[in-house]
């Protein structure tokens, strides 16, 4: 159990979940151990039948209940499935797409690495959009890029990182509703990007 609350810390703090209960590593500890339990169980049974009964009925034992736990997986599978299928949530995809139709050519796109993964994919795979600018990192850094697509004419689109709105972007532009997120459509402050230490536009990048 501790070395499986280590493991949850540890990645937790790697993605900076702090407060959150992040529990993948708790999953593997416990299929780890489990498989190693049942297979010291059977070894231990196998053992102590030795000698008593034939090794034909040892084997034949072993299969019956190799065939019963295969069984037992097979059901609860089917059983659950329908409450963990989710082949019909597509809006990922769809907001993807229609972010993709949407923005103009030559555009840059500013999304946390989920919404990005999924636009890469559709580019990687499709060559979708080869000529979109793909942004991610801290949003805090945003800005000054975000700035420069702007005054430049380069249409800017930012989504959500961590769920929330981006704070320093919703401070010094203005945003437009768009898919995955709200287009950017002027700055609010320019002074704040026009002198030191944001320098000038070529120096922002």
């Amino acid at each position: 159990l501790t070395l499986m609350m280590m493991g949850n810390f540890t990645f937790a703090m790697n993605y900076s979940l702090v407060g959150y209960l992040y529990f993948i590593p708790t999953y593997f500890a416990w299929a780890v151990l489990m498989a190693i339990g049942l297979a010291w169980s059977l070894r231990a049974v196998g053992n102590s039948l030795h000698g008593r009964v034939g090794v034909a009925v040892v084997r034949a034992g072993g299969a019956i209940l190799g065939v019963a736990l295969l069984s037992i997986v097979i059901y609860l599978s089917a059983l659950r499935y329908p409450n963990i299928d989710q082949s019909d949530q597509t809006a990922t995809r769809d907001e993807s797409l229609a972010l993709l139709k949407a923005a103009p050519q030559g555009a840059s796109l500013y999304l946390d690495w989920e919404d990005l993964s999924a636009i890469r994919f559709y580019r990687l795979v499709y060559n979708t959009r080869p000529d979109i600018t793909l942004h991610s990192g801290d949003p805090a850094d945003w800005a000054k890029g975000v700035y420069c697509d702007v005054t430049n004419g380069a249409a800017a689109y930012v989504g959500e990182f961590a769920g929330a709105q981006p704070a320093i972007i919703a401070r010094d532009f203005t945003l437009q509703a768009a898919p995955i997120g709200w287009r950017v459509m002027t700055v609010t402050d320019r002074a704040k990007y026009e002198t030191p230490p944001c320098g000038t536009c070529a120096t922002c990048r």
